[in-house]
């Protein structure tokens, strides 16, 4: 499986990250290329290609998915293409529910409230500060 990730910003990064953990092989490419863009990706592992430079169906040209950032409407060239193409175009929220109810023992439950968070989720070290600003009816500063 090949991916598609249009748009290297917040949501593209993430996506790029989630995608090579599950050892999906990503091109990606975005309408803007900044210095900043070029080295996330260089950090990554993967080209940026300029998408003004690159017509839709060439970026697209061996994949079989297409994660584009939020902020890619609909109307976008790469949507057109992806669809006329026939390929999965997926958010980054659509794969995790995927790979979710892919787990070996299924999907883990979801978490009944807000009521005792930390002991609902396995986050990691440090994450429990970061839901509890926000439990607390804070902004998530912690």
């Amino acid at each position: 499986m090949t991916a598609l990730v249009y748009g290297l910003a917040v949501a593209g990064e993430s996506t790029v990250r989630a995608l090579l953990r599950h050892g999906v092989a990503v091109k990606v490419a975005d309408d803007t290329i900044t210095d900043a863009r070029l080295a996330l990706a260089s950090e990554l592992g993967v080209e940026l290609v300029d998408a003004a430079q690159t017509s839709a169906e060439r970026l697209l040209d061996g994949c079989t998915l297409l994660c584009p950032a939020p902020g890619v409407a609909e109307h976008h060239p790469i949507i057109i293409a992806a669809q006329h193409l026939g390929l999965d175009i997926v958010s980054e929220i659509e794969l995790a529910y995927r790979w979710e109810q892919s787990r070996p023992n299924g999907p883990r439950p979801m978490l009944p409230g807000d009521e005792d968070i930390e002991e609902e989720c396995d986050m990691g070290e440090g994450a429990g500060e970061y839901v509890d600003a926000f439990a607390d009816g804070g902004n998530g500063d912690y």
